[in-house]
């Protein structure tokens, strides 16, 4: 079992790979990374991508929307799980 780990500005209970945005590098899916920082980066970059959206819509619109919070999720990956398609980066590269 490896430890990865997963940014977002999201609670979820169950990981599903179809609710990814398709714009990502490998399409829609479940991005996660074994450095723990670069994780903790991504969830406070979401968080204040979507803070600055809602201020945005909070002064156009009026709305007053809760707070944005930004998690950190620590999994458990194991190589015999069945069905998933992993790619495996060892160092940044143009791939």
């Amino acid at each position: 079992m490896k430890p990865l780990y997963h940014g977002t500005i999201y609670e979820f209970d169950e990981i599903d790979v179809s609710v990814g945005k398709g714009y990502k590098d490998f399409g829609k899916g479940f991005y996660a990374t074994a450095i723990l920082p670069h994780a903790e980066r991504l969830a406070i970059r979401n968080k204040n991508i979507a803070e600055k959206r809602q201020r945005f819509l909070e002064i156009k619109n009026g709305i007053k929307t809760l707070p944005i919070v930004a998690y950190r999720y620590n999994l458990l990956f194991s190589e015999e799980m069945c069905g998933l398609k992993v790619k495996i980066f060892e160092k940044a590269d143009k791939e």
